[in-house]
């Protein structure tokens, strides 16, 4: 009995020693007292609100919750330490529930604090400074001159100035130096009411002794030469950065007052948030996670976080944190010729993810700078190339002003030039340069002109050479398909760290000529949630009796002949319209993970490479940018039908069937769509005639014929498992899907729970990934790697952050295999080449497209309530 007492309290010892540091343990083993320590108690779990991931949120709501949970930190603190608190300086945050203690602690005190179940970690506090590699002479006091910058320029932001959408009605801020409030660039938009923030000197004006700040801030939203990308927007800041160095608990008091604002009197105000959070600063320890739980506060409470992706480049791997979080958007830098600077850090993540998400101008960036009111510099670094997505993330919510996070990336990452970028000759992460996304550009380099004026996305991966074997047949008899706007939902993936040197000069180019006028483009129809058996339209209410849709069957052969495509709209709509629910709610944006224990990070720095100010912007060396091909047309362009190339063996067609068993069909409500006058029409796609085999010869398929629409009849309640936050998005996605279609909300029992039964019964690869390992999100159950791995065909599939995917390289599951977009349940087949499918509209998840030779050519299969089988059958090629 004695030995079993004696191994419990060595194994609690044990525990208790693994939350501290190896740093703290080794300075308590040599002083015997440690100094400038974190205590991180286990932040709020965010899975169990409901998140908001909505701008005009309601945010009190997510803020009380954090307070109430740093309020127990702080009793647990007080019992631990007693008198020992010194209350002017310990500070406690809520945004992470973090303590820092004043002045040193003891041995005892620190296993003391360590021994309550509610600390998570000890470590030693990060410490950010700004050391760049190398500084010019400059001249100040220049006459700039009023010509746009070239990356402003080169990301097309003037075009959208055309538009009226200048940034308008959107706040932007950043954590930095500072800002000189008084720079001619940015003295007039300044947001004065809740609008500055010195966590540790108290000051009331912005104020920048270093200019890295001014420079940031002047190429998000300057308002002179040319600078700014989105010089309507307001600015607002926080001192996270004073005198060259950014203390961890600096940053943090930055964090959480960029979530809810104060004032002087320390009165808060969470309306007064900023829409979007530039952070050019971070970590070279890309596995340091000790900012994650401010970043998913921002998140929740519906702010966009950019960080840049760090000029710890060029080898692969040297992305930093907090940029390599899955929650931001990293940005990576170019020049002005679309190389990829030599100094950004690339991808891959340490957990295998792509970094960057996006590449933006960051080489020989000319700003204000803080020397004087009219000064300017030379500035080279990921830190300049973060603002420029910034000021693009505002000037796509001025013109979507109710646009979420998964909005805005799917915008920005779908609407890239990449044909410009000079490929390169290392491929990281096992990713060539030629295929996007990518460990060196990501998704490509940013234009916002696309970004805004472009309401149809579809994912442009480019495709790798194609087998014979994936040429797909023509579709079946054409039906006319309802054109709609897209709901998007994406994830991102992002990444920082510190900075190199610039090079010696810079490169610019005049503004290219004008594109036409924005046109967009008419998308297929979208079927939200899912039917038994797939038919032509969408559907919604659900029904007691199948539908006579025919079901393919699925073919004995491992590689039967690929069906899928899309009809294209006979009469397709000339503007595309985007309909929103008419409440805030949160889209793939994520279940924030739970963080893991905090390990010490590396000394983290702001990312420029920092400047050389310049007499005259006037005179500042120009080179040439090259012309962007003209957008499309105002005239909406049918989609052209896939004309099927002879594959070099012939193969089965699956044939099509009526279901023999009934399940609870959704019936489609087909909306109508306005007649535009198309450029080109399609010629009409010829039903499809079946290839003989030497084992069989498939029949014919019958015509489909759209089920009547009859009323919604609300299913019965079942009992299934389900975690409320993700009821919650389960629910949100349906009732946005079925909104855009003019049809009535849902409400959990009208169906939603049978499918939800029918995954857990049918299909154990229903899959939700992350730090936890996978579960099965419709039974909330743990799963293994093996389980999902076992998964024959297609598997069933979430994710809404980096999360599970099917890797169709390895034919296995894997984590970020495709961390672009989705949202839902998306089911795809492994036989398909990984680069040459992706998701068409995978804000809803419900369609998927292969493009099995050329970037125009997009079959599409509805996704809802689709087999395993039927799904292999129709995509293998």
């Amino acid at each position: 009995m004695a030995r079993l007492e004696v191994l419990i309290v060595a194994l609690v010892a044990s525990v208790v020693s693994a939350k501290i540091s190896a740093q703290v343990h080794r300075e308590l083993l040599v002083e015997g007292i440690v100094q400038e320590v974190v205590v991180n108690f286990v932040p709020v779990n965010l899975d169990s609100m409901v998140l908001l991931d909505a701008f005009d949120a309601n945010r009190s709501g997510l803020v009380d919750a954090l307070i109430a949970q740093s309020k127990k930190a702080k009793r647990v603190v007080d019992n631990v330490l007693g008198i020992r608190i010194n209350g002017h300086c310990d500070k406690f945050f809520y945004i992470d529930n973090t303590f820092f203690p004043c002045g040193s602690l003891t041995t005892n005190e620190i296993r003391a604090l360590a021994n309550s179940p509610s600390v998570q970690s000890i470590s030693k506090a990060v410490v950010a400074r700004v050391n760049p590699l190398k500084v010019t002479a400059f001249e100040s006091d220049a006459a700039a001159a009023a010509a746009n910058q070239w990356g402003v320029d080169k990301i097309q932001a003037s075009a959208v100035w055309a538009t009226n959408a200048t940034g308008t009605g959107i706040v932007v801020a950043n954590i930095d130096t500072g800002v000189r409030l008084t720079h001619e660039a940015v003295s007039s938009n300044w947001r004065s009411d809740f609008g500055w923030f010195d966590p540790d000197a108290g000051s009331t004006t912005p104020s920048d002794s270093n200019g890295h700040g001014t420079h940031v801030m002047g190429t998000i939203a300057g308002q002179v030469n040319g600078i700014g990308v989105a010089p309507g927007a307001k600015w607002i800041a926080c001192l996270g950065c004073p005198n060259s160095s950014c203390p961890q608990a600096t940053l943090t008091a930055c964090a959480q007052w960029l979530l809810c604002p104060t004032d002087a009197l320390g009165n808060k105000d969470c309306t007064k948030a900023p829409h979007v959070i530039n952070n050019s600063w971070g970590s070279t320890d890309g596995a340091s996670t000790w900012f994650e739980p401010s970043i998913s506060a921002w998140r929740a409470a519906g702010i966009i976080p950019v960080f840049s992706n760090g000029n710890s480049g060029n080898d692969c791997g040297t992305v930093g944190s907090p940029g390599m979080s899955p929650q931001v958007i990293a940005v990576g830098a170019t020049d002005s010729t679309d190389g990829l600077a030599y100094f950004s850090s690339r991808g891959p993540t340490y957990d295998n993810r792509i970094k960057p998400d996006l590449a933006a101008p960051g080489v020989n960036i000319v700003s204000a700078y803080a020397a004087t009111d009219t000064t300017y510099a030379y500035m080279t670094g990921t830190s300049m190339a973060a603002p420029h997505v910034t000021g693009a993330v505002a000037l796509y919510l001025s013109a979507n002003p109710t646009a979420t996070f998964a909005d805005v990336f799917m915008a920005l990452t779908t609407t890239v030039d990449t044909n410009e970028l000079v490929i390169q000759s290392q491929s990281c992460g096992g990713i060539s340069d030629a295929k996007y996304p990518n460990n060196n550009f990501g998704y490509g380099r940013l234009n916002i002109e696309r970004a805004t004026k472009t309401i149809v996305y579809v994912r442009t991966t480019q495709a790798p050479t194609p087998e014979t074997t994936n040429t797909p047949e023509p579709p079946p008899s054409p039906t006319p398909s309802p054109t709609l706007a897209p709901i998007l939902s994406p994830t991102p993936s992002p990444t920082p760290a510190p900075a190199l040197s610039p090079t010696p000069t810079p490169t610019s180019s005049p503004p290219p000529a004008p594109t036409s006028s924005p046109s967009p483009t008419p998308t297929p129809a979208q079927t939200p949630p899912p039917t038994p058996l797939p038919t032509p339209t969408p559907t919604y209410a659900p029904t007691p009796s199948p539908t006579s849709s025919p079901t393919p069957v699925p073919t004995s052969s491992p590689s039967p002949t690929p069906t899928p495509s899309s009809s294209p709209s006979s009469t397709p709509s000339p503007t595309p319209t985007s309909t929103r629910s008419s409440s805030p709610t949160r889209t793939s944006a994520g279940t924030p993970a739970p963080t893991p224990a905090r390990t010490p990070a590396r000394t983290p720095s702001i990312t420029p490479i920092l400047p050389s100010t310049t007499k005259s912007v006037g005179t500042l060396p120009l080179a040439s940018t090259p012309t962007l091909p003209p957008f499309p047309t105002t005239r909406a362009i049918p989609r052209p039908t896939p004309v099927p190339s002879p594959s070099s063996t012939p193969r089965p067609t699956p044939r099509l069937t009526p279901s023999s068993t009934p399940r609870s069909t959704l019936t489609p409500t087909r909306a109508p769509t306005p007649r535009p006058t198309p450029r080109p029409t399609p010629d009409p796609t010829p039903a499809r005639t079946p290839r003989p085999t030497s084992s069989r010869t498939p029949d014919p398929p019958p015509a489909l014929t759209p089920p009547p629409t009859p009323a919604l009849t609300p299913a019965p309640t079942t009992s299934v498992r389900v975690s409320s936050n993700l009821k919650h998005q389960l629910l949100f996605q349906t009732n946005k899907i079925r909104a855009v279609h003019n049809i009535g909300s849902v409400t959990w029992n009208d169906g939603l729970a049978i499918q939800m039964q029918a995954w857990a019964d049918t299909c154990p690869g229903f899959q939700h990934g992350g730090p936890s390992g996978w579960q099965n999100l419709a039974t909330y159950d743990r799963c293994g790697l093996q389980e999902c791995m076992a998964i024959a065909g297609a598997a069933w599939l979430w994710y809404d952050q980096e999360e599970t995917l099917w890797n169709y390289d390895t034919n296995q599951c894997s984590t970020g295999a495709w961390a672009d977009c989705g949202h839902f349940s998306n089911m795809m087949s492994p036989q398909v080449s990984s680069m040459a499918c992706g998701w068409s509209e995978c804000g809803n998840g419900n369609y998927v497209w292969c493009n099995y030779v050329t970037p125009v050519i997009y079959p599409q299969v509805p996704l809802s309530t689709i087999s395993k089988e039927q799904l292999a059958a129709s995509l293998v090629g």
